[in-house]
């Protein structure tokens, strides 16, 4: 059953991913020598010392299809802790008050796991990527909600969300 709902998350994600123009060029232009990691692999040209500048630029990334951003765009140095999935993706990541954050949406291609080479019904087939466990990163990001009514169980879980914008690994 936790691999039919894992199959039904991805296929989920990927449905809604379709719907948004990720290649804004005025929001997100792109820029290739670089380590900071947007979406499509599109970087901000804001000063990266400047999170006001990174912020007003991050605030300009549109939104999945078939949701709306709710609140501000926030940045803050976490370090990656893991990467499990429940009943929805878990990106944890730990603040600078050594409390866990949870993201159940990663918009960049920062690929925070991998499959597992040993499949479970607890990890639901992926695990942690190793690469970046322990890895500080500054990590941009928004809280989502969903502007339609759900209809299945999946989408009840991703009615809002906190979700990834941005990660530049520190370390």
């Amino acid at each position: 059953m936790k691999h039919f709902s894992l199959y039904l998350t991805l296929l989920l994600f990927a449905a809604c991913s379709g719907g948004t123009d990720n290649n804004n060029s005025s929001a997100m232009p792109n820029d290739q020598n670089t380590t900071e990691n947007s979406i499509n692999g599109n970087t901000p040209s804001a000063d990266p010392n400047s999170t006001a500048a990174l912020i007003e630029e991050l605030s300009k990334v549109p939104p999945l299809k078939d949701y709306k951003v709710e609140g501000d765009v926030h940045i803050e140095t976490m370090t990656f802790s893991s990467f499990g999935m429940g009943d929805m993706a878990h990106n944890i990541f730990i603040d600078s008050k050594n409390e866990e954050r949870d993201f159940a949406g990663n918009l960049t291609n920062t690929e925070l796991f991998l499959e597992s080479q040993e499949a479970s019904d607890e990890n639901g087939g992926y695990e942690s990527n190793p690469t970046y466990v322990g890895k500080k990163f500054t990590v941009g990001w928004r809280r989502v909600k969903s502007t339609k009514k759900p209809v299945d169980f999946i989408e009840e879980l991703y009615q809002e969300f906190d979700e990834i914008i941005y990660l530049k690994q520190l370390n």
